[in-house]
C-alpha cells in the first residue's frame, strides 16, 4: 500500500513539474519576444513616412558586404532569434501524432518567420536602426537554428528544466549543462568571427599577449579584477566536473590541471579568431586556477552532502535521464 502511494506521490510529483515546465516555457517565449521587440526598435526613434513609400523600400531590400564589425551586428541578429523559436516550440508542444506535431510547428515557425519580417518592416520607421536583406536571413536562419535544437534536444532540455523543478541531488547535472553553456556563450560574445586570413591580419597586435595583452591589461586595477572574475567563474566547472565523476584521490589534482589548461587553453584560441577578442596567458593560468580551487573545494559542499570514500571522489547520484 505504502508503494502505491508513493508512486503516486512521484506521478503527481511529476505531472506538477511538468505543468511548471510548460508554463516556463510560456513565460520565457513571452518575455524573449518582448526583448526581440524591444531591442529591434531602440532607440523608438519613430519617425513618420508615408506607407507606399515604406513598402516599396521593403520590397527592395539589398544585400549587404558586411565586414568584421557588421558580422558582430549579424550574429547577433541570428543569436537573437535562436531562442525565440526553442522557446515558442517548447510552449506550443503537445502529445500530439506525428502529422499533427508537424503540422503545429510549421505553423509557429511561419508565425516566427512573419514577425521577424514585420519587425525588419517596422525598423524603417525608426532611423538610425538600417534594414537589409542581411538581416532578414540571419533572422530567418535564427530561427531555423532554434527549430533544430528543439527538435535534436528538445527532450533533454525539457528533462533538465524539470530535474531544476524538483531540486535535490538531481538537480547537479542540469545546473551544469545550464551553466557550461553560458560559460561558452558569454566567452565568445559577440561571435565577430574572422572568417579570412586578410581580416585577421588587421586584428590589432595589442589584442595578443604571451602573458598580458596590451589591450586586456590598461591598468593594475582593472587587470586584476578580470583575472579575478575569471578565477571565480571557472570555479564551477572545477567544482562540477569532481562532483560528477568517480576520481581517485591521488589523480584529482593531476585531472584538474590538465582539463583546467584544456579549457583555458581552448577558450582563449577561440578569442584569437575574434575581432574583439583578447587572447593572453595570464587568462589561461586564471581559468585553470579557477578550475582547480573549484575541483579541491568541491569535496568540502557540506550542503551537497560529498566526500571521499575509499574508491575516491563519491559522485553524485545522476538523475535518470541520460544526457
Amino acid at each position: 500500500m505504502d508503494n502505491r502511494r508513493d508512486e503516486t506521490d512521484f506521478s503527481d510529483h511529476n505531472t506538477t513539474a511538468g505543468v511548471i515546465s510548460q508554463r516556463a516555457a510560456m513565460l520565457a517565449a513571452v518575455a524573449w519576444t518582448a526583448f526581440v521587440v524591444y531591442g529591434s526598435l531602440l532607440p523608438f526613434n519613430y519617425t513618420a513616412q508615408p506607407l507606399a513609400l515604406a513598402l516599396e523600400q521593403f520590397q527592395h531590400l539589398r544585400l549587404m558586404h558586411i565586414g568584421p564589425d557588421g558580422r558582430a551586428d549579424w550574429m547577433a541578429n541570428l543569436l537573437l532569434y535562436v531562442p525565440l523559436a526553442f522557446f515558442w516550440l517548447a510552449a506550443c508542444d503537445r502529445p500530439l501524432s506525428g502529422p499533427w506535431r508537424i503540422l503545429g510547428s510549421s505553423l509557429v515557425l511561419t508565425a516566427l518567420c512573419m514577425l521577424a519580417a514585420i519587425i525588419e518592416f517596422g525598423q524603417i520607421f525608426f532611423p538610425p536602426r538600417t534594414v537589409s536583406l542581411n538581416d532578414v536571413i540571419a533572422e530567418w536562419l535564427g530561427i531555423s537554428i532554434g527549430a533544430a535544437v528543439w527538435f535534436a534536444w528538445g527532450g533533454h532540455t525539457r528533462a533538465i528544466v524539470l530535474g531544476l523543478v524538483r531540486g535535490g541531488r538531481g538537480a547537479v547535472a542540469p545546473l551544469v549543462i545550464v551553466y557550461a553553456v553560458a560559460y561558452v556563450s558569454l566567452a565568445l560574445f559577440p561571435f565577430d568571427f574572422l572568417l579570412t586570413p586578410a581580416e585577421f591580419s588587421q586584428k590589432d597586435p595589442a589584442q595578443m599577449g604571451w602573458w598580458l595583452a596590451p589591450r586586456g591589461c590598461v591598468r593594475a586595477t582593472q587587470c586584476a579584477i578580470q583575472l579575478a572574475a575569471e578565477v571565480a567563474f571557472a570555479m564551477p566547472l572545477g567544482m562540477a566536473f569532481v562532483l560528477t565523476r568517480r576520481v581517485a584521490p591521488q589523480r584529482v589534482a593531476m585531472m584538474l590541471v590538465l582539463f583546467g589548461v584544456l579549457v583555458g587553453a581552448a577558450i582563449e584560441l577561440a578569442q584569437l579568431l575574434l575581432a574583439s577578442g583578447v587572447s593572453q596567458g595570464a587568462s589561461v593560468a586564471a581559468k585553470t586556477s579557477g578550475f582547480v580551487a573549484g575541483g579541491l573545494l568541491a569535496p568540502y559542499c557540506i550542503t551537497l552532502r560529498v566526500g571521499f570514500d575509499e574508491r575516491g571522489c563519491a559522485p553524485l547520484e545522476r538523475s535518470d535521464t541520460t544526457f
